[in-house]
């Protein structure tokens, strides 16, 4: 039984842990030595503390001290040695971590780290299954109608048997569930290989829309699948929502939701609100601003209603850009807006002078019926 291990490193500010991707294949009792480094990017002196944490870490042992200091641009090279198990009964991927956190440097006088700094080299101890296993993943990114779309394929053989051949299918749905086309290719996968294919899809007949593709592989009498979202845009502006009153006799604010439909950044977007009162349209505008691809916007702007007078007036909120618009008609109401919290302060105010009035009252009287006794 093959065991692959696998280490997919980071970098976080000038701290960096490498390699970014070693296999081993595991056999009973072998004892593996891997080489690795840390390196430090920033222009001053850091401290380095290393740590094993997760599966199998029982097993591995980092031939150096843990704790250490790094120089400007200083690299440190170590060994991490894995003393493979006799057995793995427990198929499939085993996760644990090798960390390097930044740390005081020794020696170093009003030294401090804002915020906790790690990098993490994911360790994954790769069990094969037995017989025939194979498992994929399939990515594909939004793109703009008419361009196409490029499906990245990842196959893996994480049986301890070689996959001679097999028959795969890319399934493309639309929003609606409806079959829109099918991509087929055949391959085969050699023992613990790891695969990457691309498959490209042309979308000059289709329409902007939500679509996932849904990848089926069949192999040696089993089937396996899994699927991905995206979407076809085009250069359309979505108005998600927008305030349906505003405040009477004042300037205020204005809230809006907007979302990007399209790939691409969206120059010099605006969005206008005009109120029909009187005969006349008061139009509120919005500054300029762009949009990245498929952006959601939350944002204000700021509108004088000091002229209308409370009341319901037909509205038009629209967004534009690129020379097209996206507007929707409503009715507004301008009203005063109650201010609870002060009303409610007066309340209570009013309450304790009428309890103090009461109390005071009623001391007095107190203070009579003991007068008259006497």
């Amino acid at each position: 039984m093959g065991l692959v291990f696998i280490l997919l490193a980071n970098t976080v500010h000038g701290l960096g842990i490498s390699p970014s991707k070693e296999i081993v294949y595991f056999e009973p009792n072998k004892i593996e030595n891997i080489d690795f480094y840390v390196v430090n990017r920033d222009p001053t002196l850091i401290g380095v503390d290393l740590s094993l944490d997760g599966a199998f870490t029982d097993k591995m042992t980092i031939n150096r001290d843990s704790t250490f200091s790094l120089g400007p641009n200083q690299k440190e090279y170590f060994d991490l040695t894995f003393n493979m198990p006799s057995e793995v009964n427990v198929p499939g991927d085993h996760i644990a971590k090798l960390m390097a956190h930044e740390t005081t440097p020794e020696g170093a006088q009003d030294y401090t780290v804002g915020s906790t700094v790690a990098v993490i080299s994911k360790v994954i101890f790769r069990v094969p299954f037995e017989g025939y296993y194979l498992s994929a993943s399939i990515l594909a990114e939004s793109v703009s109608v008419g361009d196409d779309v490029e499906f990245e394929i990842t196959l893996e053989n994480l049986g301890d048997k070689m996959i001679s051949n097999f028959d795969g299918s890319v399934l493309i749905y639309n929003s609606k569930d409806e079959l829109v086309d099918t991509l087929e290719f055949s391959n085969s996968l050699g023992l613990h290989e790891i695969k990457d294919m691309a498959l490209s899809w042309n979308t000059a007949d289709q329409v902007a829309d939500e679509y996932y593709a849904n990848l089926v592989i069949n192999y040696m009498g089993k089937t396996f699948e899994t699927e991905v979202d995206f979407k076809l845009g085009d250069i359309f502006v979505d108005i998600l929502e927008y305030q349906k009153e505003v405040d009477s006799g004042k300037i205020g604010d204005y809230s809006y939701i907007i979302e990007s439909g399209w790939n691409n950044d969206i120059q010099n977007v605006f969005v206008k609100l005009v109120i029909e009162y009187d005969g006349q349209g008061y139009i509120y505008k919005s500054e300029n601003f762009n949009l990245i691809p498929w952006e959601v916007k939350e944002d204000k702007m700021y509108i004088d209603a000091r002229e209308i007078p409370e009341g319901v007036y037909p509205a038009t909120f629209g967004v534009y850009y690129e020379g097209l618009s996206n507007t929707e008609s409503f009715d507004i109401k301008v009203a005063k807006k109650v201010n609870y919290l002060l009303i409610g302060g007066v309340s209570l105010l009013v309450l304790i002078i009428i309890a103090l009035l009461i109390f005071i009252f009623m001391i007095m009287r107190s203070r009579r019926k003991r007068s008259s006794k006497r």
